[in-house]
């Protein structure tokens, strides 16, 4: 996260979405991580699949990251029934070119709640934005840690 990559020594180079032995590690951790969580469900928004996953190093077509994401999604669920799932994601779901389709439970990435992580900004657009202008036409607008809130 944040410019290191700290994969375990025993990844050795394998693929997180493709290679049977991390799927597997994977959804025994997701699994492991629900279950000790659990007896505090009370106090937790949600679990989630890792931090801006969308970044990962680790290529995969669609297909796979789909498959993957479905089988952290159940492994939270059976390790924890009626937790949230989040994906882990950020702005790049929605503006770049990631393996990561927006979506949910319907057939996308698995999840409860669509979340992003971009880092919290406060800014008060003016005319000429360029981008933002459409989006944030008046006002100000808070955005931190996947929450958009508006500010008049």
């Amino acid at each position: 996260m944040s410019g290191e990559l700290f994969w375990p020594s025993w990844k050795a180079g394998r693929n997180l979405y493709t290679d049977s032995y991390m799927i597997n590690r994977s959804v025994a951790f997701a699994r492991l991580v629900a279950e000790t969580t659990c007896p505090f469900a009370d106090n937790l928004f949600a679990l989630e699949m890792g931090n801006e996953m969308n970044c990962c190093t680790d290529r995969a077509p669609t297909d796979r990251i789909v498959a993957w994401t479905n089988q952290i999604y159940a492994a939270f669920n059976d390790g924890c029934p009626g937790i949230l799932v989040v994906p882990g994601t950020d702005e790049n779901t929605i503006i770049g070119d990631t393996a990561w389709p927006l979506g949910g439970p319907t057939g996308q990435i698995a999840g409860d709640v669509f979340n992003q992580h971009p880092y919290p900004v406060l800014f008060t657009p003016t005319k000429g934005d360029g981008l933002m202008d459409p989006l944030v036409s008046h006002g100000r607008w808070l955005c931190c840690g996947g929450c958009i809130c508006h500010n008049t």
